[in-house]
């Protein structure tokens, strides 16, 4: 059985509806297509090498190009977004632009 694999952001997406004609034109019986509107490179080559890590190497890959300003941020869940926003907020964020101005009272330590 032959595989075409697509990985990508939204540019990705609308490779899900045109399957039939990329079997047709690619010769392949299986089209899976693990692209998500938003995400960047690096998830994109990070899920590719965990499917063929899981299943195989699959025939071919498509990957359209997302945009290289994208990043991933691995968040353990809301708490963490609220802390955040919450340090940001009120004053307590600590830029690294100016690490030289730091003051004892607005450093946060988690």
């Amino acid at each position: 059985m032959s595989t075409l694999l697509i990985s990508g952001c939204s540019y990705g997406l609308v490779y899900s509806e045109i399957v039939e004609e990329l079997k047709t034109l690619f010769s392949v019986d299986e089209v899976i297509n693990l692209s998500s509107a938003g995400t960047s490179p690096d998830r994109q080559i990070r899920v590719v090498i965990e499917w063929i890590a899981q299943n195989g190497n699959p025939d071919m890959v498509i990957m359209p190009v997302s945009h290289h300003n994208r990043f991933d941020l691995p968040i353990a869940g809301i708490l963490i977004i609220y802390i955040i926003y919450i340090i940001k907020h009120t004053g307590l964020w600590i830029g690294l632009t100016r690490p030289y101005e730091r003051k004892p009272s607005t450093i946060l330590l988690i």
